[in-house]
């Protein structure tokens, strides 16, 4: 049997998004479609997505919700634990999450001039 977190990392792999709505599953994707096996499988697990999905929507939220309000300290942070959480925000849409993820970027670049520029100094 499939669990809900293995249809949702399938789903990335097919770069589809899936989202709770309520009782409804959204879907997200650059595709002209889903293939039918794959629709078959989301259709036949879809209380358990959204029950799955709701709980990983609400901790992404709040994760993001710190990183807005600076509580995640994401300047101190290496590029490595930034694009750790930039990955974690990245199938969502949200627009907190969104702005969240612009703030995560500009650390992430931030970072490497910064490394670029200790680098420089120390030839």
């Amino acid at each position: 049997m499939t669990t809900a977190q293995e249809i949702i990392r399938e789903a990335a792999r097919r770069n589809i998004c899936l989202e709770p709505e309520g009782e409804r599953l959204v879907c997200h994707f650059n595709g002209t479609e889903i293939p039918p096996d794959f629709e078959r499988k989301l259709k036949a697990n879809k209380p358990a997505l959204i029950a799955h999905l709701k709980i990983e929507h609400a901790r992404i939220l709040h994760l993001s919700k710190q990183i807005l309000l600076n509580e995640h300290g994401v300047e101190s942070r290496d590029r490595e634990a930034i694009y750790k959480l930039f990955r974690e925000l990245k199938n969502f849409q949200h627009p907190q999450i969104q702005r969240a993820r612009e703030i995560l970027h500009s650390a992430y670049r931030a970072s490497h001039e910064s490394k670029l520029d200790h680098d420089s100094r120390t030839k």
